[in-house]
């Protein structure tokens, strides 16, 4: 019922409705054009549904995915064109205590709220931690159990950034889901020393060959990887001759996990799935 492109994770689609319902196989019409009137009746021999009729509503997907948008076919409207985006849900696990995390989909909301963090365990979620390599420090937003999500004067941040990581620390082991569209490309400005950030995409991507689309080929250095199961980091570490190697496992960049890179200066990353 219609086709279209995409940019940024968006589908530009033009949808238009058929009046009457026709028969597109009859030998009889010129290059496969609906020009024989086709019945509504199931039970009719010439029951042809094409589409949806006229007034009714359906729901767009895109490769069998769920969108965020409907549309309503009405005859004679001269047809409607929507922006379509594919929506998902991302479940991460968590563990007791401290977890290095990044969300691989775009955010429908980027505030820290308990209608954007949802866990299947209430009250999960104690702090989520960031770190601002500008500045040097980690700030932080607190879980209250009355007040909900706050943020000291100092040091706090209110709300997520997309291609950032966090440290989530959890009371006890639990799953949490976010929503939002897929992750279109991206461009992060990294700067010397260490930087907290994450792969935005939904699927994975090996250190060989090389993954790093950098304006600076070299100043990438080391990559590390908190493992909370083992409580313990594992790295890799980038020689211009032979690309990433690892002793620890290390050997692509995961879905969902955050990373510390470390950068000899200021650089830019260029995020592409």
């Amino acid at each position: 019922y219609g086709n279209g492109s995409t940019k940024d994770g968006f589908f530009s689609v033009i949808f238009t409705s058929d009046n009457p319902l026709t028969f597109l196989d009859d030998p009889n019409c010129q290059d496969n054009t609906p020009c024989i009137p086709c019945s509504t009746d199931p039970s009719a021999e010439d029951y042809c549904l094409e589409g949806p009729q006229n007034g009714s509503t359906v729901n767009i997907k895109v490769g069998e995915k769920k969108t965020n948008a409907s549309v309503s076919f009405i005859e004679d409207s001269g047809g409607e064109e929507v922006a379509v985006s594919l929506t998902f849900k991302a479940v991460l696990s968590l563990l007791k205590g401290f977890n290095l995390l990044s969300f691989p989909i775009n955010l429908t909301d980027y505030l820290i709220d308990d209608s954007n963090l949802v866990t299947n365990t209430t009250g999960c979620l104690k702090q989520v931690y960031r770190y601002n390599s500008s500045k040097g420090r980690y700030e932080v937003a607190i879980r209250d159990e009355i007040d909900g999500w706050i943020t000291p004067p100092q040091d706090g941040f209110f709300s997520f950034e997309a291609g950032s990581g966090y440290w989530f620390n959890t009371n006890e082991d639990c799953l949490l889901t976010l929503s939002g569209r897929e992750a279109a490309p991206l461009s992060i400005q990294m700067v010397s020393g260490f930087n907290l950030l994450g792969w935005l995409f939904h699927e994975g991507i090996s250190l060989a060959p090389n993954p790093f689309s950098l304006d600076d080929p070299n100043c990438l250095t080391n990559l590390y990887f908190y493992d909370a199961a083992a409580g313990r980091y594992r790295s890799a570490v980038f020689d211009e001759e032979f690309g990433w190697g690892s002793a620890e496992g290390l050997d692509s960049l995961e879905s969902g996990r955050g990373y510390w890179l470390r950068v000899l200066n200021n650089c830019r990353w260029d995020q592409r799935s």
